[in-house]
């Protein structure tokens, strides 16, 4: 709680030094700038001076809208100019850490007679009506309602706060605790963002490099893939707060100086000790709820927390899993690994040393499964609802597969990804009557890389059904109130070989080969030449047992065999070959009883994997299995013991 007693140094404890920076380090200072501009993450001053065109644009807007708000509502003239309103940023932007195309977070400050909905409603008006302003998304059943949208090409996340005052000035100070009496749960935590940022700049000692070391370590999270609170990972604010961190423990150091010391602190950080940046204050009269995990048990439960330096005290980072912790405890212990090797005589360069720490994560080359979330709809304005709706559940879907038994972990990547457009779907025209239109799809998928937990000695459960995850999650997203027929979310598993090549950069996939089988083991291997983005490889399953096996993650060895049924499971995507071969008999398909529907399946095999040209689809092999009542998306995953081989199975069923 919070102490009376004035410290002379900013934070909960003394700085660990106050040396000066030495030449080296301010040469390796000055490389990190370079590099962080070679990726652009400056903006010009024509940018910058946009921005702030925008800005005052958008407060002019909100002005005259208030304005006229008070004067429907009876205000007289001169009371209703006086009414004013105000427009303040937060985020990367307050900060001084935004970069070229980055978004402004902002927030519209409002009299106590100016209500939210007239937010929603009226101003919401005001702005479809303003030419500046496209891609208009009103969010008001958020946690933290919003307005998004793009003013004059900047993307622009626009909050509300409702004070308690007749009249809000420019010259309001967020920060004053007053502000917060008798304010609605929902703009208290609209104000929150502001104050944050305001109060972090407070307390580090030294603001330019602060921003210098906070932009390479943003990079560094985005560039590693653990920059996403809603995955939980860590968003900006706690990026920013532990930032501030190093830079109350160093504060004199030179940004890279504190770069480093932010890797070598919390790889050997004793989680869940908190990370605060001051102390707390006690809820006090104002009765807000502050983190305490010693009042409130859920606030005991959080695995990693970091706490917002302004009243009311948050952990932003609630939503980080076991495994989400051990995935950043990595990247920590692997950004230290890499200054302990420069600071060695033989170290690298200091150029090499930055673009080997920013390197790019090798998430779709890391898992050998993943799950893909396909999200679609027919129109923009509902993909993008739908789409920010099901990524703030994915962590759901994350928490769910972790409970299936033999799947160690889900690491979600924190990155949408839009596919390439797929022809609109025409309707077919009863007879007599003109062809409809055609129906446009508008899509987007997340994936997910699953660590197989396979016992070595093939004890343990034989089969990992991800369908109770699935199903819960489905059933948890389309229940949304707001979900439109043409909203759909498809969950469906793929093989490392067989990922799109949209989720690589030109020239970054890696490729891969079959090797075929020995005279007298006929198999069925694909044209390599193609690179398709539903690519498959499709082998006979005989005599799969004399193959060799390459090593899985955990040291074992395992194929996998996934197949995709003709008739579509919940949310899982079929595959509907155009002309099936004849059956072979030896259909690597599980059939629990007799239907009378025969369904089809590409059959696949991971053995043997050699780098070489992607797959395709078009040339898969397609093997027709017997009928059967369900559909199912099956990895047989076979482990190899000193003895004997079991098989373990991976399912998707209906």
């Amino acid at each position: 709680m919070a102490s009376s007693a004035p410290r002379s140094h900013p934070g909960i404890t003394p700085p660990i030094s106050l040396s000066l920076p030495l030449p080296a380090e301010t040469k390796l200072s000055d490389e990190l700038e370079k590099v962080l501009r070679s990726f652009n993450l400056f903006e010009s001053k024509e940018e910058s001076q946009k921005r702030e065109d925008i800005l005052g644009k958008l407060y002019v807007i909100v002005t005259d809208w208030v304005r006229a708000l008070s004067q429907k509502k009876g205000f007289s003239d001169q009371l209703a100019s006086e009414a004013g309103g105000a427009i303040f940023t937060f985020g990367s932007y307050r900060l001084g850490v935004h970069g070229s195309g980055a978004d402004i977070d902002t927030l519209c400050v409002a009299p106590r007679h100016i209500e939210r909905s007239d937010f929603f409603l009226s101003f919401v008006e005001v702005l479809r009506a303003t030419p500046e302003v496209t891609e208009l998304s009103p969010v008001p059943d958020a946690y933290v309602p919003v307005l998004k949208m793009k003013f004059d090409g900047i993307q622009m996340d626009l909050l509300f706060a409702r004070l308690s005052s007749s009249s809000v000035s420019v010259n309001v100070d967020l920060l004053d605790m007053k502000l917060l009496q008798n304010l609605d749960e929902k703009s208290v935590l609209s104000l929150n963002g502001c104050r944050v940022t305001d109060q972090i700049l407070k307390l580090v000692p030294n603001i330019t490099n602060f921003r210098m070391a906070l932009r390479c370590i943003k990079l560094w999270a985005k560039r590693r893939g653990v920059y996403s609170n809603v995955l939980g990972f860590l968003g900006g604010v706690s990026w920013a707060l532990l930032t501030g961190r190093i830079c109350q423990l160093y504060p004199n150091a030179a940004p890279a100086t504190l770069v480093s010391k932010f890797f070598k602190v919390f790889e050997g950080w004793k989680w869940p000790s908190p990370v605060l940046l001051c102390e707390l204050q006690p809820e006090g009269s104002l009765g807000r709820k502050v983190w305490n995990p010693k009042v409130y048990p859920k606030d005991k439960q959080h695995l990693m927390p970091i706490i917002t330096p302004a009243y009311p005290a948050m952990n932003s980072t609630y939503n980080v899993s076991f495994s989400t912790l051990d995935l950043l405890r990595g990247e920590f212990q692997r950004g230290s690994r890499i200054f302990q090797q420069f600071v060695d005589s033989a170290g690298p360069a200091p150029a090499s040393v930055w673009h080997h720490l920013l390197e790019k994560s090798d998430f779709f080359q890391r898992y050998k499964a993943y799950v893909q979330v396909d999200i679609t709809a027919d129109s923009e304005e509902a993909h993008r609802k739908w789409e920010g709706f099901v990524e703030s559940k994915l962590r759901f879907l994350v928490n769910y597969l972790e409970q299936t038994p033999n799947l160690k972990f889900a690491h979600p990547f924190p990155a949408c990804f839009t596919p390439p457009r797929p022809e609109p779907e025409v309707p077919s025209p009863a007879e007599g009557e003109a062809a409809a239109p055609p129906t446009p799809i508008f899509s987007s998928c997340f994936f997910m890389g699953l660590m197989l937990d396979i016992p070595k000695d093939g004890s343990g459960p034989k089969t990992i059904d991800l369908t109770p995850a699935v199903v819960e999650f489905q059933t948890q997203v389309k229940s949304w109130m707001l979900r439109e027929d043409s909203m759909e979310v498809r969950v469906r598993f793929t093989r490392r070989t067989d990922l799109p090549s949209f989720v690589f950069d030109e020239g970054e996939r890696p490729k891969f080969k079959r090797k075929r089988k020995s005279a007298g083991a006929p198999s069925q291997v694909t044209d390599m030449s193609s690179s398709d983005d539903t690519a498959a490889v499709a082998e006979s399953p005989r005599d799969t047992s004399e193959r060799k096996r390459p090593k899985s993650e955990d040291g074992s060895s395992f194929a996998v065999t996934p197949s995709v049924l003709a008739a579509s499971a919940p949310g899982v995507q079929p595959f509907v070959p155009t002309t099936p071969p004849a059956p072979t008999g030896k259909e690597e398909i599980k059939s629990s009883a007799a239907g009378s529907d025969a369904s089809s399946a590409i059959v696949l095999d991971d053995s043997a994997a050699e780098p070489v040209a992607p797959a395709s689809a078009a040339a898969a092999k397609v093997v027709t299995s017997e009928p059967v009542p369900e559909t199912e998306l099956d990895v047989k995953v076979d482990t190899v013991s000193s003895t004997k081989k079991k098989p373990v199975s991976v399912t998707l069923l209906k």
